[in-house]
């Protein structure tokens, strides 16, 4: 059986609930089914410590996203982070990008997009798919929409996880 490691974001600033955390927190945790709730920090250690926890086979990173009325399949990460008002490289001799290495077919409810923003998550992606490159593992990230049906997201990550990784 494969080991799947889900993650999503705690609340930060103005945000007092991330539907990220709130989707991770209600899936099912078994034995191939690892979920963490993590800082939404600009923090390399903790998400090079979480997956450095086990031995992966696949990596779901799962966001919250301000705006729009279906979940966001992310395909890269780019090298780059927001710092105040401006822009800066994550890593300043590395790639332009990272790939996702898992690929998620969209359903109905979702859509897929080619720029995850500058914000954690967009970092996270960034060094988990390096991470995944490197190892050769399997890394998606999903954009869950701040106003999307909890019950649906939980549903449809579980979907996932059920059909494309076990």
């Amino acid at each position: 059986m494969k080991k799947i490691l889900v993650y999503g974001f705690s609340s930060w600033g103005n945000v007092a609930v991330n539907i990220s955390q709130q989707v991770v927190q209600r899936l099912t945790s078994n034995s191939s089914v690892t979920t963490r709730v993590l800082s939404t920090c600009f923090d390399e250690n903790q998400f090079l410590e979480m997956v450095g926890e086990d031995d992966y086979d696949y990596a779901l990173g799962l966001g919250r996203y301000p705006r729009g009325k279906k979940i966001r399949i992310e395909q890269r990460g780019f090298n780059r982070k927001k710092v105040k008002t401006s822009e800066v490289q994550i890593d300043i001799v590395g790639k332009p990008n990272y790939e996702v290495t898992w690929e998620i077919q969209p359903s109905n409810d979702m859509e897929t997009t080619d720029d995850p923003g500058s914000f954690v998550c967009n970092y996270s992606m960034y060094i988990l798919g390096k991470w995944a490159t490197i190892n050769h593992k399997k890394f998606a990230f999903l954009h869950i929409p701040k106003t999307f049906s909890e019950d649906k997201a939980v549903v449809i990550v579980d979907t996932i996880i059920k059909e494309q990784a076990i």
